[in-house]
């Protein structure tokens, strides 16, 4: 009785295992209507139209001819397409994947699984650190994607605020295989000034329109614009990745070093074929403003090749150099500032005040403190200098409820009560936010300017 059981049993485990096998297997079906959504998919949105309807007329002909007939896997099959998709002009941000949807899921990539990965690796940048030399180190294994986009942003934020005070930077994206090009646009822009620079013209042949990719106005932290910076690459350095190589690459901002990249230059779009199948096309073209071209099917040559094993050593040794006669300028430089901020003094004129102040904070010499004393100096003998330092103060210091206040006492100094008024608000309004402790300073400001402003109208009537 017992062997029967056992035998009974078995025969159900392998029946139940045969029928979850043929319900996962590709039907004729299925195959052949998501060969015909790819095809049409292909031809709307594919960065070339003439390429695109050749690749599906490819995909076609080969159903035809029964070539995919005996693929019952999903697994095989999607590597089949794939291989196809790619074979005309090697776009390697071609694909198709068995990607099945997910219960309850709403199809997109922001689940548990996916943060749980993202914070495994720091949302791409896994180690940042200090080399011998004071050169900075950073590792970005990928630009994220929309879903993290913010959490990456602050993670490259803080590194780049650990970075700072670096004589020069390596930047590692060696195996990245890419992620959002405004996240680059983020990073280079601490590599450039506040003038936003354009770094790539995108164009959507689809719907006929594209847009503009500049570095960022703001951002919180230093501008590092003289560092000089090094781009480690190899050959799976991808898409994202690449357009940072070759963005820093030909506006003469970093020195690339390794091996030729993967020449994945296209923006790419998912587009979901069924319940399990997703397929993913290349739908956005970008033309470089100084090459007037993109690195697409040829990828970013370095400045200097190495072998895989000699790529870190070699830009160590020339970042090490570079850090060097860095340094020699810096303390040069600093020097000059500081011979210039001791000699301020009643007799300066107001631009030359201003410009040796934004030079000395921009390197750290001074802060907002030591912009707030000066404004207080000449708060008495030379108002119209200290409503300037005092203005100069809100805007490197913007989020600052104190210098609002400052700036409020350099309006009144000059007579523009309505302004100080404004001013007096505005860090009453900052304050709050912060949980200042100088709030009820900030409203006896209020109060007395507006007691001024009902004094100046009186006396007007």
């Amino acid at each position: 009785m017992k062997r029967l059981c056992s035998i009974i049993l078995c025969l159900i485990i392998s029946f139940t295992s045969i029928y979850a096998q043929n319900k996962n297997e590709v039907t004729t079906n299925e195959r052949k209507a998501i060969i015909e959504k790819i095809a049409d998919s292909l031809e709307f949105y594919y960065v070339n139209y003439d390429i695109g309807k050749q690749i599906g007329h490819q995909l076609k002909t080969n159903e035809k001819r029964g070539l995919y007939n005996d693929i019952k896997n999903p697994d095989t099959l999607a590597y089949k397409l794939t291989e196809v998709l790619r074979s005309v002009n090697g776009d390697l941000h071609l694909s198709v994947s068995h990607n099945p949807k997910k219960t309850g899921s709403s199809g997109n990539n922001n689940n548990l699984d996916d943060h749980k990965q993202a914070l495994a690796f720091n949302y791409g940048v896994p180690e940042v650190k200090i080399l011998d030399g004071n050169i900075g180190y950073m590792k970005i294994i990928s630009f994220s994607n929309w879903n993290f986009f913010e959490k990456s942003k602050s993670v490259m934020t803080s590194s780049m605020k650990f970075l700072e005070n670096s004589d020069a930077i390596i930047f590692d994206v060696r195996d990245n295989r890419g992620g959002v090009p405004n996240l680059v646009a983020f990073l280079c822009s601490y590599l450039f000034n506040e003038e936003p620079v354009h770094l790539a013209q995108y164009y959507h042949r689809y719907r006929n329109d594209g847009y503009g990719l500049y570095t960022y106005k703001y951002i919180l932290g230093k501008r590092l614009t003289k560092v000089p910076v090094y781009i480690l690459v190899n050959d799976k350095s991808a898409s994202a990745a690449e357009e940072f190589a070759y963005f820093l690459k030909h506006q003469n901002r970093a020195l690339i070093i390794g091996e030729t990249t993967m020449g994945a230059g296209y923006g790419v779009m998912s587009h979901r074929l069924n319940d399990r199948f997703v397929v993913y096309i290349s739908s956005e073209e970008d033309i470089n403003p100084i090459t007037k071209s993109n690195f697409e099917g040829v990828g970013v040559v370095p400045n200097i090749e190495t072998k895989k094993d000699s790529t870190f050593n070699t830009a160590k040794i020339l970042a090490k150099k570079a850090a060097k006669d860095y340094r020699v300028e810096k303390f040069k430089k600093l020097q000059t500032l500081i011979d210039a901020y001791s000699k301020i003094n009643e007799d300066s004129n107001l631009s030359e005040i201003m410009s040796i102040v934004k030079q000395c904070q921009s390197e750290g010499l001074i802060g907002r403190t030591d912009i707030n004393s000066l404004g207080y100096d000449y708060l008495k003998s030379k108002p119209i200098i200290s409503e300037a330092l005092f203005q100069l103060n809100t805007k490197l210091y913007p989020i600052s409820s104190n210098v609002h206040d400052s700036y409020g006492d350099g309006l009144k100094a000059v007579n523009k009560l309505e302004e100080a008024l404004s001013a007096y608000k505005k860090a009453v309004e900052i304050g709050e936010l912060i949980g200042s402790t100088n709030l009820s300073i900030y409203l006896a400001n209020i109060k007395a300017v507006k007691e001024l402003i009902e004094k100046e109208e009186t006396s007007n009537d």
